[in-house]
């Protein structure tokens, strides 16, 4: 979308929107752009705060002398702010899932 402002404009403008008390309307009409304009850089400056607050994910290959020792105890994953403990005995392919989930999440950004 072409538009005679840069990102950095616009994300300034999505921050004084949030403080501003106004309506999408009604903030759109003060800038002097289309309601559409205005929306659109809501859902990018959105999307990539989300995107800056996931954590990075990580590649895990098991060793199988750790695979052995982990069958019976819990196994606890700490990246970031993100803690995944999965206990001894959770199904792999729930947790196949789960992983490839939080990958295109984290991917797609």
């Amino acid at each position: 979308m072409a538009t005679p402002h840069p990102e950095a404009w616009w994300f300034e403008q999505v921050a004084k929107l949030r403080g501003s008390g106004l309506t999408h309307r009604e903030f759109a009409e003060q800038l002097g752009v289309p309601l559409s304009t205005l929306r659109h850089w809501i859902y990018v400056e959105r999307r990539q705060r989300k995107c800056e607050q996931l954590p990075a994910l990580v590649e895990v290959q098991w060793q199988p002398a750790v695979a052995e020792a982990c069958a019976s105890s819990p196994v606890r994953v700490a990246v970031g702010g993100l803690e995944l403990r999965v206990e001894a005995g959770t199904d792999a392919a729930w947790l196949a899932e789960l992983l490839g989930r939080l990958n295109r999440e984290v991917a797609s950004c």
